[in-house]
């Protein structure tokens, strides 16, 4: 099945958040990053469903899915997501150094 793929306002959130910190530092490396984000989302639309449980679905009790994506240079990123009907929700996008999601770090779905 092939789905829609939408980034709710936490995502788009994060996304401006980590695309703004990698600005600053380095201008081609915030855009490989975001090539690599959107490379990732496109993907996203035709292999969701075969993505694993997040680690926080059980303890948060909610279906969340999680996939990752890399930089060139081999820095990981997690999409933490949740299909409803044909539509694949990215809910956070966070730093592999971050800590597990908690409850109040998750909008309702949107």
């Amino acid at each position: 099945m092939t789905y829609s793929v939408r980034l709710v306002t936490s995502a788009k959130a994060d996304v401006d958040d980590i695309f703004g910190w990698l600005l600053a530092r380095s201008a081609k490396g915030a855009f490989n990053w975001y090539s690599s984000l959107s490379a990732r989302l496109e993907r996203l639309s035709d292999d969701a469903s075969g993505c694993a449980a997040a680690r926080e679905a059980h303890r948060l009790k909610r279906d969340l899915r999680e996939t990752y994506f890399k930089t060139r240079y081999g820095n990981r990123y997690r999409l933490i997501f949740t299909i409803v009907e044909s539509e694949v929700r990215i809910l956070r996008v966070r730093a592999l150094g971050q800590k597990l999601l908690r409850a109040g770090e998750l909008p309702s779905d949107e």
